[in-house]
């Protein structure tokens, strides 16, 4: 029975581990729209500078867009395109 649950608690753990990524904050910087489209399909990514983490990337539960509020919606400014 013990190792029937340590075989259920390994796969557990690689399961875990396919979905998160640790990476460096250099690494983010130079490719962030790889590790942003990472993210949006799912996976959480730890994001460590100076061998400490730092902060962690989540994507956001389809649940939370009703807790979203629109504050100010920049596409509606005239003049503002693209960033200005």
């Amino acid at each position: 029975m013990n190792s029937v649950l340590t075989i259920v608690h390994l796969k557990i753990n690689l399961m875990i581990r396919m979905k998160e990524k640790i990476i460096g904050l250099k690494e983010l910087r130079q490719n962030m729209d790889k590790y942003a489209a990472q993210v949006q399909m799912g996976r959480s990514i730890t994001v460590f500078k100076r061998s400490k983490p730092l902060f962690k990337l989540i994507p956001v539960d389809d649940d939370d867009d009703a807790n979203w509020e629109t504050l100010i919606d920049f596409r509606t400014i005239p003049g503002y395109e693209n960033g200005m």
